[in-house]
């Protein structure tokens, strides 16, 4: 059976210029140049609508509209986009939607993320990308997306593995991190905007 590699690119908010933008620009570089020394030709992207000053637009519109400005001409992907996920575990549910119609096929999984989240993705992918597909294979590669990072911001993600780890085993608690992310959404969209990176 021939194997397909995808890629899965989260999507870390919306800037007001996603072209000019320092953090998207060296997240998205990275994933690109593996991605086409990966011979990759699927390329899925997560995120939904997380800026209420742009409510049009979504992480994935924004992060396809990068990558397609990047591309040398000649170089093709399919993309699938998914636009509703607002945290990582919608991302990879969303994903999941659209691997489900690939079933039987041996896929070789890529899934890129902010470097400080990487380990609760991985154990993410783990429960919702394998469950029941013995024919894929993942693996995470983690990005330094946000330059400014902290030791507590990164003890901060730390606490995030132990929170997936308890959404692995109480489903429910999904709908509560959802509700605490459009809380979120919204404090952001009533402060004053930030300049480019």
């Amino acid at each position: 059976m021939e194997e397909r590699r995808v890629a899965l690119i989260l999507g870390y908010g919306i800037p007001a210029d996603i072209l000019n933008d320092g953090n998207y620009r060296r997240y998205l570089r990275v994933a690109l140049n593996h991605i086409l020394a990966s011979k990759i030709e699927w390329i899925i992207l997560c995120g939904g609508h997380t800026n209420l000053r742009l409510p049009q637009a979504t992480e994935a519109d924004e992060m396809v509209r990068f990558i397609l400005r990047m591309l040398p001409t000649e170089v093709k992907f399919d993309f699938s986009l998914e636009r509703e996920s607002l945290t990582s575990w919608e991302n990879l549910i969303g994903a999941e939607r659209f691997l489900s119609l690939r079933d039987g096929e041996s896929l070789d999984i890529v899934v890129f993320c902010e470097y400080s989240r990487s380990r609760k993705i991985r154990m993410l992918a783990r429960k919702i990308l394998l469950a029941g597909h013995p024919e894929r294979k993942f693996k995470v590669i983690g990005v330094d997306f946000d330059a400014s990072r902290t030791f507590t911001k990164d003890v901060k993600q730390l606490a995030a593995v132990v929170f997936t780890a308890l959404e692995c085993w109480f489903p429910s608690l999904n709908e509560w991190a959802r509700k605490r992310q459009l809380v979120r959404i919204g404090k952001l969209a009533k402060e004053p905007e930030r300049g480019h990176e």
